[in-house]
């Protein structure tokens, strides 16, 4: 074991697997300490990342619980997030659906008149002048 300022550090595969550092994502370690007087039965581990972050079994406990409830508040916010743009999306689809088919009947309607005008002067050719009313 090494030595750490009251601290023994446990070898790397004594201690658990890739627990990380709620505060900074860092990777922690394990640490005994050796300043039984001053220590609690529970308080007996340690996990230190290594930029210092130090935490009790349970404040570490209560640092994933709390990393957790705010990762499950960002998940649902982004999910709130993406409903309200696949509704704008589809608003606008919508939209653009009943400008298209507005167009559609514009066109239509614009044939028709053409059409009957075309017709008219056709009609118009044959030696007769068209009645102005």
């Amino acid at each position: 074991m090494a030595e750490e300022k009251g601290h023994a550090t446990l070898p790397a595969e004594s201690g658990p697997e890739e627990l990380t550092c709620p505060a900074c994502g860092g990777p922690l370690r394990e640490i005994l300490s050796t300043e039984t007087p001053q220590a609690h039965d529970e308080d007996l581990v340690h996990y230190r990342c290594l930029v210092g972050h130090t935490y009790t079994g349970g404040d570490l406990l209560a640092a994933q619980s709390a990393a957790l409830v705010a990762s499950l508040r960002a998940t649902l916010g982004t999910l709130e997030e993406k409903v309200a743009v696949a509704r704008r999306l589809a608003e606008q689809a919508e939209q653009a659906r009943r400008e298209l088919l507005s167009a559609y009947y514009q066109a239509q309607d614009a044939e028709q008149r053409a059409s009957l005008l075309r017709q008219t002067l056709l009609d118009g050719q044959d030696g007769e002048t068209p009645k102005a009313n």
